[in-house]
């Protein structure tokens, strides 16, 4: 996964089953959003809501002193 950028782990669609799940939710962990091509971001329905969840989401975890 240290291809050095994010597109890489698209090649992983090609390995079928949830390969490209799994290799998109680690290359997101590991490079974090701002590494997420703008057109691929712009692309996501209802973004603005799963951003506000994601974000509630965090600061609950925060509160457990986990991240």
């Amino acid at each position: 996964m240290r291809c050095g950028r994010f597109g890489s782990p698209v090649s992983a669609v090609n390995l079928r089953c949830d390969t490209d799940t799994v290799a998109g939710g680690l290359a997101g962990i590991y490079y974090g959003i701002e590494a997420i091509p703008e057109k691929w971001l712009s692309a996501i329905a209802k973004r603005e809501e799963i951003e506000e969840l994601c974000g509630k989401l965090h600061l609950y975890l925060s509160s457990f002193g986990n991240i």
